[in-house]
């Protein structure tokens, strides 16, 4: 089973939810988790880095201090808005995830199940952003 990227923290809600992780997550990344039955594809929409020992209210010397002698210490907190099961129709669940609820990079076949592959009646648009292994299609005969 592969690493977790993250995991959900605070109050999470149906369709959106805070996370933190150490590194591996970029804004605009997808990833999978799996709750109450469920597996679903969520949206990272948006990410920050934070310390608990180099913080806003400290001056300068402070900080110079602070890493020389303890590094800088940071881990990412961001938010993801839950998209939906993909085996499911996107369907979203009307429970939301329990805090502590692994986050994982979403699935090479899971993102080609939602943005198409190759065949009749579809043109290749391009890839994803954040991963140039998935390509993306549009059905023309659905337009």
């Amino acid at each position: 089973m592969p690493k977790p990227a993250g995991f959900i923290v605070g109050e999470p809600g149906t369709t959106e939810a805070e996370f933190v992780a150490e590194r591996g997550v970029q804004l605009g990344d997808y990833v999978e988790l799996e709750y109450e039955g469920y597996r679903v594809l969520a949206f990272v929409k948006s990410l920050r880095r934070v310390s608990r020992t180099v913080t806003a209210d400290m001056d300068f010397k402070n900080v110079v201090d602070v890493v020389r002698f303890a590094g800088g210490g940071s881990f990412l907190r961001g938010s993801i808005s839950i998209l939906g099961d993909v085996e499911r129709n996107m369907f979203i669940p009307r429970v939301p995830p329990e805090p502590g609820t692994p986050l994982f990079r979403a699935e090479r076949k899971t993102l080609e199940a939602v943005f198409g592959k190759g065949g009749s009646g579809k043109v290749h648009i391009g890839s994803l952003l954040t991963r140039g292994d998935v390509d993306v299609y549009l059905d023309i005969d659905s337009m």
